[in-house]
């Protein structure tokens, strides 16, 4: 660990030096910080929700929504698809119904169609993971939740 003394003479030397030439990078800091800020304002971060969810005998998919993600869900919304017994695999599909009342562990039904044919060699009963998006927000206020 190498050591770094000055003297008193030295120090204020360096000192006088650095005050006597104008700092060239400040100005720059200055635009980036301004620059960081506005596009923390402006631009939006989409948040979305993954849930778990089964395939029902009639050929539908129905998912299971937490209290914080029912509130801006809505029948017509997109919905993505990934069957666990295809991993890599996913499709699109839109809420058709949420239910009123949840169930034992507090999750809302909602049923979900899929906007094409089922995966070759679905069963009744497969589970599988659905992403839907609960809503935008701002880049800062984000960052301001996630830091509070």
């Amino acid at each position: 660990m190498k050591v770094i003394e000055y003297t008193f003479a030295e120090y204020t030397d360096s000192r006088e030096l650095l005050e006597s030439r104008p700092p060239r990078v400040i100005p720059f800091m200055v635009l980036a910080l301004a620059g960081a800020f506005a596009y923390a304002c402006l631009v939006q971060v989409e948040e979305t929700v993954r849930v778990p969810g089964e395939l029902l005998p009639s050929g539908q998919v129905q998912i299971y929504l937490p209290q914080t993600a029912v509130a801006s869900a809505h029948p017509g919304q997109a919905v993505t698809v990934e069957f666990d017994a295809f991993p890599g695999q996913s499709f699109a599909g839109e809420v058709e119904e949420i239910s009123d009342a949840p169930d034992e562990e507090r999750r809302y039904a909602a049923g979900v169609a899929l906007g094409g044919p089922l995966p070759q060699g679905a069963r009744q009963g497969m589970t599988l993971q659905a992403s839907l998006s609960c809503g935008r927000e701002s880049v800062l206020r984000w960052m301001i939740e996630k830091m509070g």
